[in-house]
């Protein structure tokens, strides 16, 4: 049990949002605090003035103003978290015990007050905490209605609320709606320009990097988890004797790979995406009229939400270097051989001069 309760704390607790989501979060919290604040304020000075004798109301707008002010404090120490889900929980037990007090499901500030602590509680703490406070909501909200048809509720505290009381509660569900509806406006706004100016630079960077591709002189490929090529450069076109429309989507790594050589591209494949090989590896590939050439391939993970999709890697060509191997084993041959006819000769150019005298 209380390991449950420390897990429960620690969730309410931590930061569970990016910088920019806290900020947005604790912008959210402090508006509906003030605004509250002053709503609630305005609402029991108006009580105090038009209400003979003390408002019925006045101990429980008591009670939302410390808890307000309670929270604008967490606030301020920075448990951004915790103020937001107090700032639900303290209003919805303050909503609950004025309605047992004060008529039941018949008092005014009945439905709109759950109504928007849901909605505040959602956008604050997300959607699960705003579908559990709608489900605590629709018990509560049951519970009194059954309360208050087996008689068990107290008797109200003031039998029918004045007029000015109504007209309060509504304003100020008025001004909530409002307050919420233009914050989250601006949040989306602010949201969605990010999003286009993160796109944009997105769309130069992929650019500059397909630019930069293009102008190398070997293969620049980048393939899916299962081998399908989505894009290679103009050089890999070129050196494998194919079009786009040919490859984007169609061909696999291995289909490129002289059949001797697939099962191993593939396993390689497989152990570079898991980061277990980071090595080159040569490979004998295969063009598309058959013929085969060396080559050296490297690949890096491509990482999509910390997951990876797919490998990026070069292809290059060492039919030069192996020829020019050859070359240079040739010629060391041919010189072991000039060494060895060399000193041959001299052997036996001493043998002549030692039998000629």
């Amino acid at each position: 049990m209380m390991k449950k309760y420390r897990k429960l704390l620690r969730f309410y607790s931590s930061t569970l949002w990016d910088e920019q989501e806290t900020l947005f979060v604790s912008q959210m919290i402090r508006i509906i605090i003030i605004t509250t604040f002053i709503g609630l304020l305005f609402f029991g000075l108006l009580l105090l003035f038009v209400t003979p004798g003390p408002p019925p109301n006045l101990l429980f707008l008591s009670i939302a103003i410390v808890i307000l002010a309670g929270m604008y404090w967490l606030l301020q120490q920075g448990k951004v978290q915790i103020a937001g889900f107090g700032l639900s929980l303290g209003l919805w037990l303050a909503l609950g015990i004025s309605f047992y007090f004060l008529g039941g499901i018949r008092n005014p500030a009945f439905g709109g007050g759950y109504i928007l602590i849901i909605i505040m509680a959602g956008l604050i703490m997300g959607g699960r905490t705003g579908l559990l406070f709608a489900v605590a909501s629709g018990g509560i909200s049951l519970l009194i209605l059954l309360m208050e048809n087996s008689g068990s509720l107290p008797s109200p505290i003031a039998s029918e609320p004045p007029l000015i009381t109504v007209w309060g509660v509504h304003t100020m569900y008025f001004l909530l709606t409002a307050v919420l509806i233009n914050a989250t406006t601006n949040h989306l706004r602010q949201a969605l320009h990010n999003a286009q100016a993160s796109a944009a630079a997105l769309r130069t960077s992929e650019r500059k990097y397909r630019e930069l591709t293009e102008l190398l002189p070997i293969t620049v490929f980048e393939c899916d988890r299962s081998g399908v090529l989505h894009f290679i450069n103009r050089a890999g076109l070129e050196t494998f004797g194919y079009t786009p429309e040919e490859v984007i989507g169609k061909l696999q790594v291995k289909d490129v790979v002289a059949p001797q050589d697939q099962k191993r591209v593939l396993k390689i494949g497989a152990l570079r995406m898991a980061n277990k090989i980071t090595e080159s590896q040569e490979y004998l590939m295969r063009r598309k009229d058959g013929s085969t050439f060396p080559a050296v391939i490297n690949s890096r993970p491509i990482y999509e939400n910390d997951e990876v999709i797919g490998l990026r890697g070069f292809v290059l060509d060492i039919s030069d270097l192996k020829e020019a191997e050859k070359a240079l084993y040739q010629a060391q041959k041919l010189e072991s051989l000039g060494i060895m006819a060399g000193g041959i000769a001299h052997d036996f150019n001493n043998f002549l001069v030692a039998v000629l005298g």
